[in-house]
């Protein structure tokens, strides 16, 4: 498995998880990698997918704060963006993530919803009480100052649908993003612990876990990938490419539903039978909170959530379809060699 094991042991009890309960035996340790692979960017949740600092969030969550990284006069993010090498890598101005680095239950007189840090402001400690305050966890942050665009998919397809298709689904936005974590020395940050993207896609009932952001506070939930009844009909359980490029056609040009020339043009390299989105029973925890199997690959990025037959679900965009637009439309081929974990010699020349 990818995803190493995390420095410190974290006493993390199964009754912290919510949602429905997992169908497979889950123990301390396995809770303690989903969550030591994850990062805060600001009220948003991340992934780490390499050992080398890269991190998968939802387009929206990156969208909103990487603006600064390009001069206001000019912000390629409509047409998308790709660095070909680190050195094109894009520093994002007063951007930071925090990476759970530990979890661990701590006596009761101590001091509740705080938060503190050390004197270099490189590791945050939060306290905070669970079970109606009869316990406490206190949780430790890696704070990395140093945070760069990696890759932004074009606008219009990151945002598919527009303001019709927000909060509803079948979806088909690529809504997602990567940045990437530098140390103090301008270096990427290298760490054991971190959740590899899986390319082969979700199955209906497959069970997933997440662990992501809300009020601050990391929490894990569970469910699974199923569809449901709406509208008189059944929605599916992930939805492909060939239902983004039939939305462009049935709907038009000038629509929320406009494709980019670009892709008009790579119709022909992809395989559009490949995943695009997913839908699940998981509680969503936060826009790009990673949605990880039981080996802890992510299968897919949260970016929106829709509410179906009196419960919430969770919409992401899956591993499958991120790899396949990253090699066949976006000929990021580099990217793609670290996220199979070939390292990134070749990606820094």
């Amino acid at each position: 498995m990818a995803c190493a094991a995390s420095t410190s042991a974290a006493q993390q009890p199964a009754q912290w998880m919510v949602g429905v309960p997992p169908v497979i035996e889950v123990d301390e340790t396995w809770l303690e990698n989903l969550q030591v692979g994850t990062a805060r960017i600001g009220r948003c949740a991340a992934a780490l997918v390499t050992a080398t600092g890269l991190m998968a969030t939802s387009y929206t969550c990156a969208r909103r704060h990487v603006r600064t990284a390009w001069s206001i006069e000019h912000v390629p993010l409509d047409d998308g963006f790709y660095a070909q090498d680190l050195f094109d890598e894009r520093h994002v101005p007063g951007l930071y993530a925090d990476h759970l680095v530990s979890v661990h239950e701590v006596g009761a007189g101590a001091p509740a919803d705080s938060t503190w840090e050390d004197e270099e402001g490189l590791m945050i400690y939060e306290v905070r009480a669970v079970e109606d305050s009869a316990r406490f966890l206190a949780y430790a942050y890696r704070r990395y100052g140093d945070v760069r665009v990696v890759m932004m998919p074009e606008r219009s397809v990151a945002t598919f649908g527009g303001d019709p298709d927000e909060g509803t689904y079948p979806r088909y936005s690529l809504g997602f993003g990567f940045l990437r974590a530098y140390d103090q020395e301008g270096h990427p940050v290298v760490t054991e612990s971190y959740l590899p993207l899986s390319g082969a896609g979700v199955t209906p009932g497959q069970t997933l876990y997440s662990v992501g952001i809300r009020e601050q506070v990391p929490w894990i939930s569970t469910g699974t990938v199923e569809g449901y009844a709406y509208n008189g009909t059944w929605a599916p359980p992930y939805t492909t490419l060939f239902g983004l490029y039939d939305l462009h056609f049935s709907h038009g040009a000038g629509t929320p539903w406009e494709m980019p020339a670009s892709w008009l043009a790579d119709r022909q390299h992809m395989d559009l039978s490949v995943q695009l989105s997913a839908v699940s029973t998981v509680l969503c925890p936060g826009s790009g909170a990673p949605l990880v199997n039981k080996d802890l690959e992510v299968m897919a990025i949260a970016f929106d959530r829709v509410s179906a037959e009196d419960a919430w679900r969770c919409i992401g965009v899956t591993g499958a379809g991120i790899y396949e637009v990253l090699r066949n439309h976006y000929d990021a081929g580099m990217l793609v060699a670290e996220l199979d974990e070939e390292g990134l010699d070749e990606y820094a020349e």
